[in-house]
């Protein structure tokens, strides 16, 4: 599909020359298409921006692992799948988001990792809303408060010193990041390695 590939192209350009150096013309010759069809695609290069998280959607292949969460109720396992989730997105398209983030002082890119953050914020309220549904979550905490914890989490910068700075694999960081939130949101829990005492 164009689209994908001239998105998949910017990711590229994008990553080698910065945002504000990379040219059209150049993200025109990566993705292989007329200068004209990246203007009829995207309008712009803050429209490409604005595509790039459509891209993160397909890139980690998170709408298998949404549909999967969408047949179950059991808390654990929304949680589990909920990390998984956030786990790809992070581990495949953690140089979108990085390149987002640090650029979000130009209006353009802000709107774009905007975006990006209001989709993850809606993921994090829909899981807690349905463990809260489930009557699971710990006494006194509310689906607003579960939200907040997940996102402190399961924030890329977390993942960035656990993976990218300590070594960690991803499936090391997967496995604490779900039990952490088990202990820290549900009414029947363990804490993580066994013991409820702190």
């Amino acid at each position: 599909m164009t689209r994908l590939a001239i998105l998949r192209a910017a990711r590229v350009v994008f990553a080698r020359r910065g945002f504000a150096r990379a040219s059209i013309r150049e993200l025109a010759e990566e993705a292989g298409v007329a200068v004209q069809t990246i203007y009829a695609t995207f309008g712009s290069k803050a429209g490409l921006l604005a595509g790039l998280p459509d891209l993160i959607d397909e890139e980690s292949g998170i709408h298998d692992v949404i549909a999967e969460r969408d047949r179950t109720s059991e808390p654990g396992e929304l949680i589990r799948l909920f990390v998984r989730l956030v786990r790809r997105v992070w581990s495949v398209c953690g140089d979108i988001m990085r390149l987002l983030r640090d650029n979000a002082a130009q209006p353009e890119v802000g709107a774009a990792y905007g975006e990006a953050m209001r989709r993850h914020r809606f993921g994090l309220e829909w899981t807690a809303g349905r463990i809260a549904e489930a009557g699971a979550l710990r006494p006194g905490l509310s689906a607003g408060r579960a939200a907040d914890i997940m996102e402190a989490v399961l924030v890329l910068e977390v993942a960035d010193v656990l993976v990218g700075k300590r070594g960690w694999s991803w499936d090391e960081y997967e496995e604490w990041a779900v039990s952490v939130l088990s202990w820290q949101l549900l009414r029947e829990r363990s804490r993580p390695g066994g013991s409820d005492d702190f």
